[in-house]
């Protein structure tokens, strides 16, 4: 049986799953008629845990939570944004909105390290350019490139916005 549990207070889909169903036997009663008797209960029950309630059924927990009981699809706008987070916000539920978890500053020296570091892989994969064994067209080829992988930090917008030089050619 196909199943889906989530958070209980929140409507948050959790997971998805297949699991046994009861299982049953026939058998023949004292006037020997069939009869189908259950030898095990589903295994539904065990596959929440506190605070979760599993639902046999189907739900895609990427599009879909569970309100009042019934599996329901978020909105395109709600959609939209739970999948467009950016870092410092996550999708809160059971508001089905953007909340800010960290401060702005914080926000701020996270996008810059990591502007940084991307500046910094791009500076050590064209390092090669400006060797000693390397002619000087391929030197005076890269070094503007090189110059404005440096100046990044630089710019009006950073980190929050990069314009990233592009590769000579």
């Amino acid at each position: 049986m196909k199943f889906f549990v989530y958070k209980t207070d929140t409507g948050e889909i959790l997971r998805t799953g297949i699991c046994p169903g009861a299982v049953t036997r026939m058998i023949h009663n004292e006037d020997d008629e069939p009869q189908e008797v259950v030898i095990q209960e589903s295994m539904l029950s065990l596959q929440a845990h506190d605070g979760e309630t599993a639902i046999e059924g189907m739900a895609d927990q990427n599009t879909q939570y569970v309100l009042a009981g019934a599996v329901t699809t978020y909105t395109d706008a709600e959609q939209s944004a739970k999948d467009n987070l950016t870092y410092g916000y996550k999708w809160a539920m059971p508001e089905r909105a953007v909340v800010q978890i960290l401060t702005d500053d914080e926000i701020t020296a996270m996008l810059a390290l990591q502007a940084r570091m991307t500046r910094d892989k791009l500076l050590g994969d064209s390092d090669w350019t400006q060797t000693a064994d390397q002619s000087p067209a391929i030197k005076t080829l890269w070094q503007p490139y090189r110059q404005a992988l440096r100046d990044v930090p630089k710019q009006a917008g950073f980190p929050a916005t990069i314009d990233w030089p592009t590769l000579p050619t």
